[in-house]
């Protein structure tokens, strides 16, 4: 049996059969590297994870030479275990896309306490990877209103 002998409609419906069977096969891209998180990134989620796990002196070894020098670890210790007294345990972080500040890259974040929130900075060298900056500021004392009488 030739090609001119197949009766049309068959010969169509082969067509379309291949033609769907080729159409539902997905067609992927080839698989893309992807794209590491900037060093500020990386850097700001291991220092609130070394705090988070109370670890100062792995906080510590994030520190350039000036912030060591600025804030010991003994320092850090007590200025973190009193946010900590004050608000109970870190729960969570959110910090802001990464900015560019003179040749630094700060960012701006929230910290969650079981008890509250306080707002941090951290600043990172990208040419070194540590810690240039670190600021924590406690939430603000609630505003005394007028009595109820």
């Amino acid at each position: 049996m030739t090609l001119h002998e197949w009766p049309r409609h068959a010969l169509i419906g082969v067509v379309l059969a291949g033609w769907m069977a080729f159409s539902a096969v997905p067609v992927t891209a080839a698989p893309q590297a992807a794209t590491p998180p900037p060093v500020s990134v990386v850097k700001t989620d291991a220092l609130m994870n070394a705090l988070k796990a109370g670890n100062y002196t792995a906080a510590e070894a994030l520190f350039d030479e000036r912030m060591k020098a600025a804030v010991p670890v003994d320092q850090l210790r007590g200025t973190w275990e009193g946010l900590v007294m004050a608000l109970g345990p870190l729960v969570s972080w959110t910090f802001e896309a990464p900015i560019p500040v003179q040749s630094m890259e700060q960012r701006l974040g929230s910290l969650r306490f079981e008890h509250g929130e306080a707002k941090a900075m951290v600043v990172i060298d990208p040419k070194t990877g540590l810690v240039a900056g670190f600021l924590i500021r406690p939430p603000s004392p609630p505003a005394l209103g007028h009595a109820a009488y």
